[in-house]
């Protein structure tokens, strides 16, 4: 949900219309946020944690995809520290304000060259 949030907070900053369901570019840019976004809270928690709190991390999140491996930090993190939540919620609006004070990405060549 932080994600999806995110991302109509940003296409409402650059004037772009909405996401839709249906729309495959739409989906696209979705997926992307939510990695950047585990991303951003992978690193965010993990400067946090002590040495063996990093071990019990890194054994928590082991194999599978990227995406696989940042939810199940997520989840592991979620059981491990008491404040969780609140730390979560800092983290995910520093994300979001970091990317709705970065300029709009280009959508490709066309939008490049006619602004």
């Amino acid at each position: 949900m932080a994600a999806l949030h995110l991302l109509v907070e940003l296409r409402k900053r650059h004037d772009r219309p909405a996401p839709e369901s249906d729309s495959r570019e739409d989906r696209d840019e979705f997926a992307a946020l939510t990695a950047d976004l585990l991303d951003y809270l992978g690193e965010a928690f993990e400067a946090e944690l002590n040495a063996d709190q990093r071990r019990e991390l890194d054994r928590a999140r082991a194999g599978a995809d990227a995406r696989a491996r940042g939810l199940r930090a997520q989840v592991f993190l979620s059981r491990q520290l008491p404040d969780y939540w609140q730390r979560f919620e800092a983290h995910r609006a520093a994300h979001a304000e970091l990317r709705l004070a970065a300029p709009d990405r280009p959508g490709g060549f066309l939008k490049r060259l006619f602004g």
